[in-house]
């Protein structure tokens, strides 16, 4: 089970780049670089992804 009180879900599009993505998720959900692009990397493979 997931202790986190908010649960985001993130879905790929095909507009937005892949280094605007990762600054927002460094800036915003303060993750590191390679967990930005980790992140960013499962959005686009799989369509989403849930963060929290």
């Amino acid at each position: 089970m997931n202790d986190s009180l908010v649960q985001l879900e993130f879905e790929n599009e095909d507009t937005t780049e892949f280094e605007f993505v990762i600054d927002v998720f460094r800036n915003y959900l303060n993750l590191n670089d390679l967990s930005a692009a980790l992140l960013t990397v499962e959005v686009h493979r799989n369509g989403y992804a849930r963060f929290g």
